[in-house]
């Protein structure tokens, strides 16, 4: 009897400590305890394991995940450096606005994802898919950037002639896992050659404006000038009329102003 009671509570904690069946096949498991913390070594269903950490009530827990690859479909857009300003050079005719759609595939290695539980990046499979979502989309920002530089460049002469360019940017863009593939879905990128030439005259550009305004405020100085001096005149004109009253009589009976005004400077 004591031995029947022996190898069953033999069999009970040994079943406590068996791991790997609680993990599905293709997944792996992180165990994370309050004894030991996170245990680096991933747990798959066709490995032994056995964790003496589920012996104490509460005291451990197995996190489960996919390490499999995950796709995601990211747009990245916006305008050349100072596009906005290079416009101006062709009066808005031209567009120096980009755009990109990528298919990018990233994944995490068991390992990968043993150090982001212990980094509490993630603890669960959604958190997992969040964090590759948040590397895809600065792959993809990354390889945009890159063929922007390569075409101003001159390193490519294209959008696909720059993709190995922008691949190894993505892949380098990427943090605690890896970079599968990147396609280039759709793309929109202006004529780089009307760019470097509106980047080139737009010193010019700017100057001509500058005299342009320049010119256009003399002018205006010029008229506020000339309706200072007239304003001054006509008060004068006022003056002299509370002067000389028999004036206004002159003015009246007159169909020659400049007679009126010499008429007026010879009184003064």
């Amino acid at each position: 009897m004591c031995l029947i009671i022996l190898l069953a509570a033999g069999g009970f904690v040994f079943y406590l400590g068996w791991s790997q069946f609680k993990v599905e096949p293709g997944d792996i498991g992180i165990l994370v305890s309050k004894t030991g913390g996170t245990n680096p070594a991933p747990i798959t269903h066709d490995r032994f394991s056995w964790n003496w950490e589920f012996l104490v009530p509460t005291n451990a827990s197995l996190l489960t995940f996919s390490p499999k690859p995950y796709t995601f479909e990211k747009s990245v857009g916006g305008i050349l450096p100072s596009g906005k300003e290079y416009e101006k050079v062709y009066g808005g005719a031209a567009d120096f606005s980009y755009s990109f759609a990528f298919s990018v595939t990233l994944k995490c290695t068991a390992e990968q994802i043993a150090a982001l539980v212990a980094s509490k990046e993630i603890s669960g499979q959604d958190d997992l898919e969040r964090f590759l979502g948040r590397n895809a989309s600065a792959a993809c920002a990354a390889a945009a950037n890159a063929a922007i530089v390569a075409l101003e460049g001159s390193e490519a002469a294209s959008v696909e002639g720059a993709k190995g360019i922008m691949e190894e940017a993505a892949r380098n863009g990427v943090k605690n896992c890896s970079l599968e593939s990147l396609e280039i879905t759709s793309h929109s990128f202006p004529d780089i050659s009307l760019y470097k030439s509106a980047k080139a005259s737009y010193s010019d550009f700017v100057k001509k404006l500058e005299e342009a305004v320049a010119e256009e405020a003399r002018r205006a100085a010029e008229e506020s000038s000339n309706v200072s001096s007239a304003i001054k005149r006509m008060e004068i004109l006022g003056e002299t009329l509370k002067k000389y009253p028999e004036l206004s009589d002159i003015i009246k009976n007159s169909n020659d102003v400049s007679k009126v005004l010499e008429t007026i400077n010879s009184m003064q």
